[in-house]
Formats: structure tokens, sequence, C-alpha cells
């Protein structure tokens, strides 16, 4: 009987041992082995030659080039609104184009120019013969831009 028992311990005490061994285990090594083969060393050294070459750079430099221009389109924001604030570029209270008819500042009427009748380049004329009639400011300066580039691509 008591042999049975003690068989019993011994199959406990084992499962608990092993089980305290696989946990250690799945933890991370503390030690990290460089493979030093020399087929690993050149496959190393041609990596860092290709990460240093001119080609490498130049790839670097036009991300870096289009992530910068990437995000300064996404900042132009054209605000598409419905009913008497409609906007297909710019903001109300500085430089808008009011449904592709006009281009003007603000509420003032003497900066109106409307797209009927005239070319874009009569339209850009006066546009930026008006530029400066209001004070410019950052934003007034953002939405002027918006409206030229709405134009560029629509008139």
């Amino acid at each position: 009987m008591n042999t049975h028992a003690n068989r019993l311990n011994e199959i406990k005490n084992q499962s608990v041992a092993n089980s305290v061994f696989q946990k250690q285990s799945s933890s991370k090594s503390t030690f990290q082995f460089v493979d030093n083969r020399l087929g690993t060393i050149t496959q190393r050294k041609l990596q860092e030659m290709a990460n240093n070459s001119q080609q490498a750079q130049q790839v670097a430099q036009l991300q870096a080039m289009t992530d910068a221009y990437t995000s300064q389109q996404q900042q132009i924001v054209f605000q598409l609104a419905g009913g008497a604030n409609a906007y297909d570029a710019g903001e109300g209270a500085y430089w808008h184009v009011h449904y592709g008819d006009h281009v003007k500042f603000g509420g003032l009427a003497e900066t109106r120019i409307n797209f009927d009748g005239r070319t874009r380049n009569k339209i850009l004329r006066q546009l930026r013969a008006q530029r400066n009639v209001p004070p410019q400011s950052q934003k007034g300066g953002a939405t002027y831009i918006q409206c030229v580039n709405w134009i560029l691509r629509n008139r």
C-alpha cells in the first residue's frame, strides 16, 4: 500500500518539476549567440554595404520627401458643405470658391471675381491683383493657395 502512495507522490512531484522547467525554458534566453560562420559574416558585410550605398541614401531621401509632401497635402483641407455655406475650396471667412461660381475674400464684395465669361488666366490675374486687399494672415494665405489650386484644376 505504501509503495502505491509513494509512487503517486513521485508522479506528482515530477509533474510539478516539469511544469516549473517548462515555465523557465519558455522565458527569453539571456545569452545571445552571434553566428560567425563565413557565409553569415559575408552576408552581414554585404548588407551593411548596401545599407550605406549612395542609392540607399537617395531612396531614403526620396521617401522622406514623399512623406513630407503627403503630410503637407493632408493639411490642406477643402471644405465641402451643403446649403448657403458650400465652398469648393477655402473657408467662408477667408478666401473661398463658392459653388464654382466665384472667388472672394470673406464677405468683401469688392474682392469677388465671377467666373462666367472669364478664362482661367484672367481669373488668376484678377485674383493676384487682389491678394493683399485684406491684410494677409497665415489662414488667409493658406486659403488663397487652396483657391488658386482649385481654379488651376477646375477652370
